[in-house]
């Protein structure tokens, strides 16, 4: 049977164009990185400034997924994701990396040191400790309210069960619940007036980068030992993309703050500045989590470099 050519080319062109159409879209992505986070400020923006760095200096497609934290975790043991940020040791996500201990590896320096719960205020209040606020005179100054965040929430657990009553406050104030975006909105109304105010908070977050406050000394360790935050990837990553865990276990967030950094790390313990806060700062301020990281990685070009090459940064004298 004699093939039509008019047909035959048409044939192949609608097969081409059909081939084009369906190609999955992950076959685009060149086997990307692929980076399963929580939808939280303080997890979005650091996995997004190491996304940019990753398809920058080392042009490699990277992947961001939201999803829990429990399946994050599921995901990293199973190689569905390569890399998680915002593990916080040694107490909060414990049970999450030992559950997972055989087929995760957590980076050996944390990106972020001394992540804390506690309760703040403005600097120019002259409270510096819990203790400060058993002070009957003191709680009528904070019309007798502590700006909580959402009720269920373990910073608002710990402040009603731990820290009210271990301070004796729980006759003397009562805890408001309500969200993040309230307490900080109520913060933000106190400053500008430069009124009392007392709000539960915790580091990191974008507050500590815009405002002047400071946290309220906790001397019975009620709010519990900070924590520290690392990245985790599954097994074998390193192995597999060696220069980029290189670049990975080099990325620092803020300073190097424990017991005889002072002494070992004068240029860093002096160096008070938070770059996680800073960048989740931006988001804040309007700018999309793509257009943070950009902006971010210009804005500390110096850092990154070094981090990419596997060394620490230093501020200079």
């Amino acid at each position: 049977m004699k093939l039509n050519k008019s047909l035959f080319f048409a044939a192949l062109m609608v097969s081409l164009l059909l081939s084009t159409i369906f190609v999955p879209a992950s076959a685009g992505r060149g086997n990307a990185i692929t980076i399963g986070i929580v939808n939280w400020a303080d997890t979005t923006a650091p996995a997004h400034v190491v996304a940019h760095i990753i398809e920058e200096y080392f042009d490699k497609p990277v992947e961001v997924k939201t999803t829990s934290k429990a399946l994050t975790y599921s995901g990293l043991s199973t190689g569905d994701f390569d890399l998680t940020f915002s593990v916080w040791l040694p107490s909060i996500d414990f049970r999450h990396v030992y559950r997972f201990k055989h087929d995760i590896d957590t980076l050996p320096a944390p990106y972020y040191y001394n992540a804390f719960l506690g309760l703040y205020v403005p600097d120019y209040m002259p409270e510096e400790s819990l203790t400060d606020l058993a002070d009957p005179e003191v709680a009528k100054k904070y019309d007798k309210k502590i700006v909580g965040i959402d009720p269920g929430s373990s910073l608002m657990t710990m402040t009603r069960e731990d820290v009210m009553p271990g301070y004796g406050l729980e006759d003397l104030y009562t805890l408001q619940g309500s969200s993040g975006a309230a307490m900080t909105a109520s913060l933000a109304r106190a400053i500008k007036r430069e009124k009392p105010v007392l709000v539960t908070l915790w580091a990191p977050h974008w507050v500590l980068s815009k405002y002047d406050v400071h946290k309220l000394k906790d001397p019975q360790g009620l709010f519990g030992q900070p924590n520290n935050i690392y990245m985790a990837v599954t097994e074998g990553f390193g192995a597999k993309y060696p220069e980029i865990m290189t670049f990975l276990e080099s990325v620092e967030f803020n300073t190097i703050d424990f017991v005889g950094a002072a002494n070992e790390h004068p240029k860093l313990a002096e160096w008070d500045h938070d770059w996680l806060s800073e960048a989740m700062l931006m988001v804040e301020e309007g700018k999309n989590l793509e257009e943070m990281a950009e902006a971010w990685v210009d804005n500390h070009t110096e850092a990154v470099e070094a981090w990419v090459e596997g060394k620490s940064w230093t501020p200079k004298d």
